[in-house]
């Protein structure tokens, strides 16, 4: 079994709890205005997602009863680049890339800037690009038009207030189209923030077996608040082992974020 890599539509997300009211009891009680709320958070928030660079670590293990043994390890510069996160490739099991690999990523770097500029962002968030290097996304945008969602009521989450919001998705089941649709067959729960309506939790099922997953596959994301944004902190997905009774876990986790200005031009020069 392949496990891959998730990514959200937006990994970071500045949710300015300026630009957006609080939730009021009126809209606790209708879960579809909740979703609707998102969406409009996840757009205005693209510009604060600009501001960051950070690291991701990939790590894929297989946990058994006897143990837990680490498959694999990637490492990657995560940026900005014509609206949407860029993953550069920096390191493998513990070790820097070669040169080879190094230019490689230098060319890929090159064409998937050339094709993000000449294709609208709207239209890249609805297919899928050799140019990229597509991952299975969680388009919290997409929400509000794909699922419905129940209120299961207040909470709160390390100090913050949240409305626990159960999602489904809404009407005939449909397989996605590729992997930017992979929401559309995920279901479970969603902890918003009162005060801005981003997630501060999510914790999702996959509700039928696809691309390389198989259905009950379940993925758990978690966003910390941070100079003014919303920014996510580890994403883990777990699904039970082909053979055995094991599970295989892929863990993201999010580290070293730091501003940058988003006129900035990022280059990236090869080793000597």
């Amino acid at each position: 079994m392949v496990t891959l890599s998730i990514a959200l539509a937006c990994l970071l997300a500045g949710a300015a709890a300026g630009g957006q009211q609080p939730v009021t009891a009126a809209t606790q009680g209708d879960g579809a205005a909740l979703l609707e709320r998102l969406a409009v958070v996840a757009r205005q928030n693209r510009l604060a997602a600009e501001k960051f660079l950070f690291e991701e670590e990939i790590v894929r293990l297989s946990v058994t009863p006897s143990g837990e043994q680490t498959l694999g390890r990637r490492n990657y510069e995560v940026s900005f680049l014509e609206g949407e996160n860029y993953y550069r490739l920096v390191g493998e099991n513990g070790a820097p890339l070669s040169i080879d690999d190094n230019m490689a990523e230098q060319e890929r770097l090159v064409r998937v800037e050339q094709y993000r500029k000449r294709t609208p962002l709207e239209k890249r968030r609805r297919m899928a690009a050799k140019e990229e290097r597509n991952r299975l996304k969680f388009d919290l945008e997409a929400l509000a038009s794909t699922h419905s969602a129940t209120i299961a009521g207040p909470e709160t989450i390390n100090g913050r207030d949240v409305i626990a919001v159960d999602i489904a998705p809404a009407g005939k089941l449909r397989k996605p189209k590729n992997r930017n649709e992979w929401g559309r067959i995920l279901a479970g729960r969603l902890w918003l923030d009162k005060a801005t309506g981003y997630p501060v939790r999510a914790d999702v099922n996959q509700l039928v077996e696809w691309d390389l997953q198989p259905a009950g596959n379940r993925t758990i994301f978690e966003w910390i608040w941070m100079d003014g944004a919303w920014l996510i902190s580890s994403i883990q997905n777990s699904e039970p082992a082909a053979t055995g009774d094991g599970t295989l876990i892929t863990r993201q986790t999010y580290s070293s974020y730091s501003r940058f200005q988003a006129e900035s031009k990022l280059t990236f020069t090869d080793l000597p």
